[in-house]
């Protein structure tokens, strides 16, 4: 019996893994490909690589590459100014690649169309088949937040963007046949009637303990170039670091991710290292003690925990960031939400090392509890599943 034939539409190509939106859509196709045929249609600013595009071609029948011009999309986001339009919307649409997707939908005849981020809604809205859209976050909770930490023009930027996005998420919501989200806060945030749970998994076989020697006392790992990790690691830099180092002047952080800006990059010093390559991203988790994350902006699961906390390593994060996990306070993990909290529980953690050891095998049991793709995205392909044979 044949496979039921999807599309898969996607903002950026999902490969390689340094986002938290590509990973998500990577290790979906990954399972969603057992039950389905699926066509992928990725929109790309940049020009993807033969190799990258490889990885994906076991998983697809068909993989379609829509290019998008940068510049013409600051353009259209810039005119998004004297509109309602969410920017992020207006930078990603297109009449013309609205057109190639209703050409390769209408080639394909999927069953369903699956859309990843509200962002590029817009282009299956009005597309004559089954549709469901994964929020992946509540964007527009993420926006508020950036907004309060931002300086101008961003803090106006996003207090508008948070505006617009969230009136979109209600309004496109309604145009699909069903709707997803990646964690509980998430949805209860948006408050959308029958929005789906679809939490994101690790991978604990891939992320797992390392024995290594530390080399450094702390760690932060993220895109270094989205909002809510810069401002995480100013804070850590700014506020955290000074404080720590007046008390122990070899304390040692890294800092490492993709997309870091020169001004990230000149944060290195005696005590600080950023790294803005990492061959093997476990390397850099192992590297360290104590993974911290004083992200009090974003929204969604932080991968970022459930990597660290899969390797079995202590971490202390924020409420904001717990709220998605529900890890257990003081057993799987510890949360500090000022800068004095973070210190106080970075020097208790640096001077116990025991409690270093218990905290992180809780974290791991934790991870390989609850947070397993299998069993993630079983729950998206009950979903997808049931959509197609309902009728209409």
């Amino acid at each position: 019996m044949p496979k039921p034939r999807i599309v898969i539409l996607l903002s950026r190509f999902p490969y390689p893994l340094e986002k938290g939106d590509k990973l998500r859509a990577y290790h979906q196709i990954k399972y969603l490909a057992v039950q389905f045929d699926i066509c992928l249609i990725a929109l790309s600013t940049i020009q993807v690589k033969a190799e990258d595009i490889k990885i994906l071609e076991p998983f697809c029948t068909a993989i379609h590459i829509l290019q998008l011009s940068k510049s013409k999309c600051a353009i259209r986001a810039g005119l998004a100014l004297f509109s309602n339009t969410p920017f992020q919307v207006a930078y990603y649409y297109q009449q013309a690649i609205q057109q190639k997707i209703s050409k390769i939908v209408e080639a394909y005849q999927p069953s369903l169309v699956y859309v990843q981020l509200a962002r590029i809604a817009k282009y299956a809205a009005n597309l004559n088949c089954k549709k469901v859209l994964d929020f992946q976050d509540a964007f527009s909770i993420n926006y508020q937040r950036s907004s309060v930490h931002a300086k101008f023009p961003y803090q106006n930027i996003y207090q508008t963007e948070a505006k617009r996005i969230l009136q979109f998420e209600k309004n496109i919501a309604a145009q699909f046949d069903a709707v997803t989200i990646i964690s509980e806060s998430d949805r209860q945030a948006l408050d959308i009637k029958d929005i789906v749970v679809v939490p994101n998994g690790v991978d604990v076989n891939y992320f797992s303990p390392k024995a290594k020697q530390k080399k450094y006392d702390l760690v932060f790992i993220g895109n270094l170039g989205y909002m809510p990790n810069v401002l995480a690691v100013e804070l850590i830099v700014k506020e955290i670091m000074p404080i720590l180092i007046a008390k122990n002047n070899a304390i040692q952080l890294l800092i490492a991710g993709a997309n870091p800006s020169a001004q990230m990059m000149a944060y290195s010093n005696n005590n600080i290292a950023v790294k803005a390559w990492v061959p093997d991203i476990r390397d850099a988790y192992a590297d360290a003690k104590i993974f911290i994350a004083p992200l009090h902006t974003g929204a969604g699961l932080q991968n970022k925990l459930l990597e660290a906390m899969s390797m079995q390593m202590p971490c202390i994060t924020t409420s904001i960031c717990n709220n998605a996990l529900h890890a257990i306070e003081n057993k799987e993990i510890l949360t500090a939400n000022t800068t004095h909290e973070f210190v106080e529980k970075i020097n208790t953690l640096l001077q116990n090392t025991e409690l270093q050891t218990q905290l992180g095998s809780n974290a791991r049991q934790m991870i390989i509890r609850k947070f397993d793709w299998a069993s993630a995205n079983s729950i998206l392909i009950d979903l997808l599943t049931s959509v197609i044979n309902k009728q209409k």
